[in-house]
């Protein structure tokens, strides 16, 4: 009898509700959207993780990168655990959430996540009844990680935290990106001191101030790099 009055229940009653339910997720979107806005790199993730558990009052939130594709692994960036940063881990990914999350692009479970995926470690240890978690591509849609949700309970409004998580999941993927090339950057010039200081030879980097043809002849590149050469390191 109750099922029959919800349907039949005047447009007018339904209109409201749907409002009532996206201006709650217009409102919580921008709480977490004006903590953001000033934030970049390793302080963006750690505020992100944050603030969304303190805003869908959830007890698990988490943006992980894809690290090793030979053994499928993925390995935190950040993570907040029950009202407190907690340390950053790596996962192997077969049976997991989050490997079908990289495979299908998002995963909605407000009930039974453990149940679901029982391989999963990291369910199984928080107690696990919700998991929503989205991928994150980079610019060139290459998959690089996933931004997700844990709760020890059923989520009451799955719709708002599915509407709340991938309005940032693309802010994420940006900054992701961003620290990946930046790591990247890193690991070659931390390679290039290596190479120098191991070296047992004497070394130097001369920088032009124009191109040097290289059709010229070896004594006028030399004497164009005495010209327009200068010693750099």
């Amino acid at each position: 009898m109750e099922l029959k009055e919800t349907m039949h229940s005047p447009p007018q009653s339904r209109y409201r509700r749907i409002s009532r339910v996206q201006a709650d997720q217009q409102r919580r979107v921008m709480e977490v959207s004006k903590v953001l806005s000033t934030t970049l790199g390793g302080d963006f993730f750690r505020s992100l993780v944050e603030h969304l558990t303190t805003t869908l009052a959830v007890d698990y939130a988490y943006v992980a990168e894809f690290t090793n594709r030979q053994i499928a692994q993925l390995k935190t960036v950040a993570v907040f655990d029950r009202n407190a940063p907690a340390e950053n881990f790596e996962q192997n990914l077969p049976g997991t959430a989050s490997s079908r999350v990289l495979e299908d692009g998002a995963v909605c479970l407000s009930a039974d996540a453990t149940k679901i995926f029982p391989a999963d470690p990291l369910l199984e240890r928080l107690g696990a009844e919700a998991y929503v978690g989205f991928r994150l591509c980079e610019s060139n849609g290459q998959v690089m990680g996933v931004i997700a949700i844990c709760n020890a309970h059923r989520l009451p409004d799955l719709e708002l935290v599915k509407a709340v998580l991938q309005t940032f999941s693309d802010r994420a993927a940006a900054e992701l990106e961003r620290k990946r090339a930046y790591d990247a950057v890193k690991e070659s010039e931390e390679r290039y001191r290596v190479f120098i200081t191991s070296s047992a030879d004497a070394m130097w980097r001369i920088e032009l101030e124009k191109p040097l043809s290289l059709d010229l002849s070896e004594e006028e590149q030399i004497e164009a790099i005495y010209e327009h050469g200068y010693l750099a390191e």
